[in-house]
């Protein structure tokens, strides 16, 4: 759901020493770690967080990185219509998307939130600080434990800090994933309707992070604003004309390398995978429940779980020489401050073949 349309250029992120980490829980009930689900975008995401919103005993916060709620109103939440939902191909829910930050919206904006959060640090090595991410993550899980619920963030912008989170708030992670060609499909049957949204995000993400040797070699293969261009021109208008002088091909580089850049993080880091590619898959979901009610005591309900459609047919003639040459930029060197390669391997098998093949290829 797209709350923002247009992003202000943001001030290069500050540089803060070490901070103390602590594997403990924040205000949640007694013994229950926070949940964070972590995915890119069309991923199936929203269809996972709404099973959680749809257990007893949680408190589901949609998007909390997501850089609309920094002017978040009571009448923007209300606008989050079945009709809307319906637009963005997500399943039937019962509240608005954000009906969860209400409380804390006064006015404008939810209390605690920064518009940097979305992309400006979007890599955060674990022992690193940023303490006004902290309190407001902190904030939200203390949110849901006064009420004795369970925090569930379900977060499309956590992508390289999820090892960050995990250290800071003792939590149970998740990684959402799908097939990354249809993930691709999905963007590009987007961007031919008139919505750049995606691509421009991840654009905007190397764009903001460039100073980071992880994105370093994506960021010289691409057009981006200048430090000039971004006082002056909106990341939509601006990628907008760039994206449509990228071919197809360039498009699904783009997004694989990012997409093989966040699941080898998220590998790394998460204790558990929901892969949509399995969806179909028999008894899939059922296993998926039983391993969320013994890890977590929470009754959450995969019953009606489907392995997603992708939104075009286009598959690209030399795909498989495309990923080849995509994955050989993923700069393995770089992730390793990201990267515990124990549990990656560990968590490797939960993937679909395909996915395990790619990943495989660059390790």
């Amino acid at each position: 759901m797209n709350l923002a349309s247009t992003d202000r250029a943001e001030a290069a992120p500050r540089l803060f020493a070490p901070e103390r980490a602590t594997n403990q829980p924040a205000a949640s009930p007694a013994g229950v770690r926070p949940i964070f689900l972590h995915s890119l975008w069309r991923t199936g995401s929203t269809y996972v967080w709404s099973r959680f919103r749809a257990a007893d005993g949680t408190r589901c916060f949609y998007e909390p990185l997501h850089d609309g709620l920094a002017r978040l109103t009571r009448a923007r939440i209300d606008r989050g219509t079945p009709e809307v939902t319906q637009q963005n191909n997500h399943p039937q829910l019962a509240k608005p998307y954000f009906a969860e930050f209400a409380p804390l919206v006064a006015g404008r904006g939810v209390r605690g939130y920064r518009r940097r959060f979305a992309y400006s640090r979007f890599v955060l090595a674990p022992g690193e600080a940023d303490p006004e991410l902290r309190a407001y993550v902190g904030g939200l899980i203390a949110e849901a434990g006064r009420a004795d619920q369970v925090a569930v963030l379900g977060m499309n912008r956590s992508d390289l800090r999820i090892g960050w989170m995990r250290r800071c708030f003792g939590s149970y992670d998740i990684s959402v994933d799908r097939e990354p060609a249809d993930i691709f499909s999905s963007y590009i049957s987007q961007m031919y309707n008139g919505n750049y949204y995606y691509f421009t995000k991840l654009m905007q993400i190397v764009e903001l992070n460039r100073h980071q040797e992880i994105f370093q070699p994506l960021a010289e293969r691409l057009k981006l604003r200048t430090p000039i261009e971004q006082l002056c021109i909106s990341p939509k208008h601006f990628y907008h004309d760039v994206l449509d002088q990228m071919s197809r091909e360039d498009l699904y580089a783009l997004t694989l390398r990012i997409w093989a850049i966040r699941s080898l993080h998220a590998l790394s880091c998460c204790d558990l995978v929901i892969d949509l590619a399995l969806a179909d898959r028999r008894g899939y979901g059922g296993m998926l429940s039983e391993r969320i009610a013994a890890d977590c005591g929470l009754e959450v309900s995969f019953a009606d779980m489907q392995t997603a459609q992708p939104e075009t047919g286009i598959r690209l003639a030399q795909q498989a020489a495309i990923e080849r040459a995509a994955l050989k930029d993923v700069p393995l060197a770089a992730m390793k401050p990201f990267l515990d390669r124990g549990r990656l391997a560990r968590r490797l098998g939960d993937l679909s073949p395909r996915k395990i093949g790619l990943l495989a290829g660059i390790l």
